[in-house]
Parts: structure tokens; C-alpha cells; sequence
């Protein structure tokens, strides 16, 4: 039995030396390189999948354009940029042992309207003055909304969110290990928000509204500071695991 754990353990030592040659080789080659796109004013939707890499979105294009920017080293990531239909998608992959020295990212102007879904494995995500419907994911990394006024559906495995001026009538934002903060300019419809791990806030206009807060089976119950009426439309479903939740004015 002795032989096999002395084989298993060879094993395991050239596959870790093999990746820290390939890793030092790597940094030896690293190159930063950004390249200006532009696909025109017929897409209505971008849909962006990368693995590690930020994603930045700006409404207010008459067509959508931008930059994508590829850090790497020795390996190029694989590259697959096309659209399909009224569809744009930008997809930027890293191979396992690059992944290290290898990050593609996207920054984009589009049309107010356009519908935004966008996936990062790890990296950052921001949007801003968009009217259209936004969905976006990131398994590790900062979520940033300002000037939002379609429906949103936001989540981060782990990273904060954070949302600023929103006038989208239903909202769904999720934190697994970090806070939400949603600030909104005119009173939602529906707010899920949640954190496992991490704080919940939501911020809501002071104009008389009042609203239906909703009692938490899980975690602390929200510290409320609106007007509530059992029978109102504008609910309110806002917990957090292990932190404090609280649903109040200014």
C-alpha cells in the first residue's frame, strides 16, 4: 500500500510544479490590450459572459460601441464576439492554468432601452442610465447601478451591491457574502432584497407612499422607518442572515 501513496504523491507534486512553471511563464509574458468595437444601432439586447473580468455599461449611445480589454499572458482567451439577430454576445474565456494572467473586460456604450444581461465569474459590474431590463451576476465581485429604470435583477456570490437614484418598479438583489444598499428616486412595486452574510438597506422616497413590509422567517426582522398599510401594492421583502436590515426615508 506504501507504493501508491508514494505515487500518488509524486503525482501530485509534478502537477503542482507543472502549474507553477506554467504560472511563472506566464507572468513573464503579460501584455495588457485594448481594443475599440462597434456593432451598430439594430441590437436591442447584449449579452456578456466572461470569466474574470469587469463589465461596464453606459446608457445614453445612439448604437452600441465600446472597448474590450484583454490582460493575458502566453495563452490567449478564447474570444467569441457576434450578433444574432437584435442579440449581441460577447463571450471571453480563460483557460484553467491562465486564468491566473488572464482577464477579458468590456466596456460598452449603448442605448438607453437596450436589455443588459451580463455574467462575470469575478469581476466588477457597473451600470448606469439604462431604461431597459437588467440582469446581472457575479460569482465574486462589486455590483453598482445608478440611474436604473427598468426591472432589475441583480446577485453576487460574493461583493456588495450597491444601487443609487433607482426608479425600476420591481427589483430583485441578492448578496450570498456582502451587503445591498438600494436607494430609490421613486417608489418600486416589488423589492426582494437579501443578504446572507452582510447588511440590507433600502432607501425610499419620502413623498407619502406608504408600504407593505414583509415579516422575515429567516434572520433579524427589518428595522422600519416608512408608512406601512397591510393592503398597500408596494411591497417590501428585505432580510439579511446575519446583519441588520432596514427599510427608511432619507
Amino acid at each position: 500500500m506504501r507504493w501508491l501513496f508514494i505515487l500518488v504523491g509524486a503525482l501530485f507534486t509534478v502537477v503542482v510544479l507543472a502549474s507553477g512553471a506554467v504560472a511563472a511563464a506566464n507572468s513573464l509574458g503579460r501584455v495588457t490590450e485594448t481594443q475599440p468595437l462597434a456593432f451598430g444601432s439594430a441590437v436591442r439586447t447584449v449579452v456578456v459572459r466572461v470569466d474574470t473580468g469587469s463589465v461596464h455599461v453606459h446608457g445614453g449611445a445612439e448604437d452600441v460601441s465600446g472597448t474590450r480589454t484583454v490582460d493575458r499572458a502566453m495563452q490567449e482567451p478564447a474570444i467569441d464576439e457576434r450578433v444574432e439577430g437584435d442579440t449581441l454576445h460577447l463571450d471571453g474565456h480563460c483557460t484553467a492554468f491562465a486564468i491566473a494572467w488572464c482577464s477579458v473586460s468590456y466596456d460598452l456604450d449603448v442605448p438607453t432601452g437596450t436589455r443588459l444581461d451580463i455574467e462575470s465569474r469575478t469581476g466588477r459590474v457597473t451600470v448606469d442610465n439604462s431604461s431597459g431590463d437588467v440582469h446581472a451576476f457575479t460569482g465574486a465581485g462589486q455590483i453598482e447601478l445608478t440611474d436604473v429604470r427598468g426591472p432589475l435583477r441583480v446577485e453576487t456570490g460574493a461583493g456588495t451591491i450597491r444601487a443609487d437614484h433607482l426608479a425600476s418598479r420591481t427589483v430583485d438583489a441578492s448578496a450570498g457574502a456582502g451587503s445591498v444598499r438600494l436607494q430609490f428616486s421613486a417608489p418600486p412595486d416589488l423589492v426582494k432584497a437579501r443578504a446572507g452574510t452582510g447588511s440590507v438597506d433600502v432607501e425610499l422616497p419620502a413623498d407619502g407612499t406608504s408600504y407593505l413590509v414583509m415579516d422575515t422567517e429567516d434572520g433579524s426582522p427589518p428595522k422600519i422607518s416608512v408608512p406601512t398599510d397591510p393592503h398597500s401594492t408596494h411591497v417590501i421583502d428585505a432580510s439579511s442572515g446575519t446583519g441588520a436590515a432596514r427599510v427608511h426615508h432619507p
